[in-house]
């Protein structure tokens, strides 16, 4: 299905009526943009995001919701992100849901930063700690809300770890404090985070968007975004102390993708997930690791 929804084939005709029916140029070139994104293609100076119908098999229409107010959120915010052109719904032979916004001409800042210097690294953490600081506020819309704790709970990707060392994790993020959840955008990856030819940092793809503790936005950041690299991790907090490892250490056991981020921590540490007997033994990694 992935593939189907990579198809420029597939979904040409449907978007040239599209751009028809929305008094649009008619497109010259579809290309597809980074591998893995399904429905989601430049169209000469635009992105389409075409979201799955039900027929699929996949629900998108939170999706579809989530992503258009996210965008809108993040514009009020002050923080950059592609500006959107239109929105709407067309009945093919199924219903598709659809945002059309800006393409942004930049490239993806994670490809860059081996290359940056350590003044040029330390300011980018300092950027993304202020996009942060912005994104992450509270925002009474129901439709960000998710429960976490379920969401922990069911995650198949906890599967691959020894049944004790899940059951701890399992108890460690029940008894965590959801009270004071903030919007976070929750997948600042390094394709995720665009730099402009104005040199701007541009936030894209806020489909993963929820309402959860700020902490949530760390391990995407730190072990995707900064692969590691310990200038800008320590760069992004303004004190480097025992509640920050406290922090990273929470953001790695609720994150949606946390049991893959501490699979990819061990692997950097030449060492197994099999080998975790106590999920103490992760946090004491993040100690050496942040504090070192």
């Amino acid at each position: 299905m992935g593939g189907l929804f990579q198809s420029i084939e597939a979904f040409k005709d449907l978007i040239n009526t599209i751009f028809k029916n929305e008094h649009l140029s008619t497109p010259k070139t579809i290309t597809n943009l980074t591998p893995g994104t399904n429905a989601v293609f430049r169209v000469d100076d635009y992105v389409i995001k075409l979201f799955a119908p039900k027929e699929s098999g996949f629900i998108t229409e939170r999706d579809y919701k989530v992503e258009l107010e996210s965008l809108i959120w993040a514009k009020k915010c002050g923080v950059n992100c592609p500006t959107i052109v239109t929105t709407n719904v067309i009945s093919d032979k199924y219903i598709f849901r659809y945002i059309i916004m800006e393409y942004i001409d930049g490239y993806e800042i994670g490809n860059k930063l081996k290359d940056y210097s350590e003044e040029k690294q330390i300011l980018l953490a300092k950027e993304i700690r202020s996009i942060t600081k912005k994104l992450n506020q509270i925002v009474d819309k129901s439709l960000f809300k998710k429960d976490i704790v379920h969401t922990v709970l069911h995650n198949k990707k906890w599967d691959k770890y020894q049944n004790r060392v899940k059951q701890q994790i399992f108890d460690h993020v029940q008894k965590l404090d959801f009270n004071n959840q903030v919007f976070v955008h929750g997948d600042l990856t390094k394709e995720n985070v665009l730099i402009n030819h104005d040199n701007q940092l541009v936030v894209i793809d806020f489909a993963d968007s929820l309402l959860a503790p700020y902490y949530y936005e760390y391990s995407p950041i730190l072990f995707d975004l900064f692969d590691f690299n310990p200038i800008l991790i320590k760069s992004l907090f303004k004190d480097v102390n025992p509640s920050t490892v406290d922090d990273i250490f929470n953001s790695l056991l609720v994150h949606e993708y946390g049991a893959d981020f501490i699979h990819l921590i061990y692997k950097r540490c030449y060492q197994s997930i099999n080998q975790i007997n106590d999920i103490k033994e992760i946090k004491s990694i993040i100690e050496n690791m942040i504090l070192s």
